[in-house]
């Protein structure tokens, strides 16, 4: 599976599969990480750690997804503020 990075800002990465399917993953220390469900998924920053921690079950369609990137990065500073 091919995954297309459309954006990033932050920490964060929205991408495709250019099949219609999108979806948002943090980028921390050389590995990607989930946004969706309960337990956040974790690879080595790569294509193939892109589509394995988004999995079957994190693909959206592209206004969600977007929606999802700009929430998230936007709140990056607010948070990063918060925590340190």
């Amino acid at each position: 599976m091919a995954i297309k990075v459309l954006d990033h800002k932050e920490s964060y990465r929205l991408i495709t599969d250019e099949r219609g399917h999108y979806a948002v993953v943090e980028v921390r220390c050389g590995h990607v990480y989930s946004l969706h469900g309960h337990h956040r998924r974790e690879a080595p920053d790569s294509e193939e750690g892109m589509a394995r921690v988004i999995g079957n079950d994190g693909w959206f369609d592209e206004e969600k997804a977007r929606c999802c990137f700009n929430s998230a990065a936007g709140g990056e500073t607010y948070y990063s503020q918060r925590i340190w």
